[in-house]
């Protein structure tokens, strides 16, 4: 049986969908702040318990705030917590309960005390790439991140908007599903994102649309 922070260690990645789900963050300080961030970034209903929350958290929006220590029934209806509290204690404590009640729970920089943990990514549109050492070298994840950004620019998030339109006109348009895993295979040639670049995404899907209409 692998044990967490040893090299036998290996975690399942996985992307979660938490549009509307309620996610609660117990702490008030920054770190929780950018937790609270990357959650209402992915549509998520989140709820802050903490005596007392920094100005980024008091300015977002839509975010439930509950000013005083953590109580065991605000993990009552929650799909996921992140703690970020100060306090050793009060982290494992929410880690405990969360766990016992079939909760998703990450403590920052605790991965003993997690049973999920959250990678380092690089979001553009649509494309979402994440990079994670298991806990071990949060810092290597953050410098790779960083390489990642600059590999992967803005450019691919206009891409995707158009390969999601002709994707689905591909769907639509093509019983034969062999000629249409082709067409769809051919929609992530390298040439396409070269084309939006200096022609534009109009260019882009009418070379894309090419494709099929052969």
């Amino acid at each position: 049986m692998s044990k967490k922070g040893t090299e036998e260690h290996r975690y399942y990645p996985v992307c979660l969908d938490l549009a509307e789900k309620l996610c609660l963050v117990v702490g008030g300080g920054t770190v929780a702040a950018r937790k609270v961030g990357s959650l209402t970034e992915c549509g998520a209903r989140v709820r802050v318990v903490a005596p007392e929350v920094c100005p980024e958290i008091e300015a977002a929006n839509g975010v439930e705030i509950a000013r005083r220590p953590f109580q065991p029934d605000d993990l009552d209806g929650v799909f996921l917590v992140i703690s970020a509290s100060d306090e050793h204690h009060l982290n494992a404590t929410v880690a405990e309960l969360a766990r016992e009640h079939g909760i998703l729970v990450n403590v920052v920089d605790k991965p003993d005390l997690c049973n999920f943990i959250v990678p380092a990514a690089v979001r553009r549109g649509a494309l979402l790439v994440s990079v994670s050492t298991s806990g071990v070298s949060p810092a290597l994840a953050k410098r790779l991140r960083t390489e990642l950004e600059t590999q992967f620019g803005d450019d691919y998030s206009r891409f995707l908007d158009v390969v999601r339109d002709v994707r689905r006109e591909v769907i639509e348009s093509l019983p034969d599903p062999k000629r249409r895993t082709e067409i769809l295979t051919e929609l992530a040639d390298p040439k396409f994102l070269a084309i939006l670049q200096f022609k534009g995404p109009a260019e882009m899907k009418r070379e894309m649309r090419r494709l099929y209409d052969r």
